[in-house]
């Protein structure tokens, strides 16, 4: 019989959450490695600290999950330390703040918009989207900064091109209010049959001279 001892030049890693009320949460981490931006490993987490062995250097953490109200959960941390040996510990904590977004015309008439919210540093991972009315609408946001993307729509109608928003910084209990104004005017569009009287109508908008469809 032969015994070999196998030695790992490892340190370990333990991840946890907690949600705006303090209370642990479920959340999926990943960690890349910060140089390369590598991904190294993939992790479900639970409402126990998630461990994971890793070699020594530096990694960034991506915290994803959401609260049971549905409230988007996003955070990433740059600086996870691992020594030969050694242990990292790291908890995201959640806070909140509110996003008070409006947007209008150029004439100052409301829009409701449709919106994708992304955080800064990872714009290709959208954490949240919906609509809302021309009135405008409150989004409860963990504390961090965002990129927005905002079409405007009025009824069934949405704009082809969206308004980008870059670095909205919501903050702890604290309500930003945004006001967006679209370079638009509004155009209404209806039919009505040989007696004047109104009938459903199909239509389709484009630019002079161009065939793409900007609405229909």
């Amino acid at each position: 019989r032969a015994e070999q001892i196998l030695y790992f030049d490892l340190g370990l890693a333990e991840l946890f959450g907690t949600d705006p009320d303090g209370n642990p949460t479920p959340l999926n981490y990943t960690v890349r490695n910060k140089e390369t931006s590598d991904v190294i490993a993939t992790i479900k987490g639970g409402l126990t600290p998630s461990r994971l062995f890793l070699s020594p250097g530096t990694y960034s953490v991506t915290a994803l999950g959401s609260t049971q109200d549905k409230l988007p959960l996003s955070a990433k941390y740059d600086n996870l330390q691992i020594q030969t040996g050694g242990k990292a510990d790291f908890t995201f904590r959640f806070q909140t703040g509110t996003l008070e977004l409006k947007a209008q015309t150029a004439d100052k008439l409301g829009l409701g918009v449709d919106y994708q919210v992304a955080r800064q540093d990872e714009p290709n991972l959208v954490i949240s989207e919906g609509s809302t009315e021309a009135i405008g609408a409150e989004l409860t946001l963990p504390v961090g900064t965002y990129q927005i993307k905002l079409w405007a729509k009025r009824k069934t109608l949405r704009a082809s091109q969206p308004i980008l928003l870059d670095n909205i910084e919501v903050q702890e209990k604290k309500t930003l209010l945004h006001t967006v104004t679209f370079p638009y005017g509004v155009l209404s569009v209806i039919g009505k049959d040989g007696a004047s009287q109104f009938v459903k109508t199909e239509f389709t908008i484009r630019r002079s001279g161009q065939k793409e469809v900007i609405a229909r």
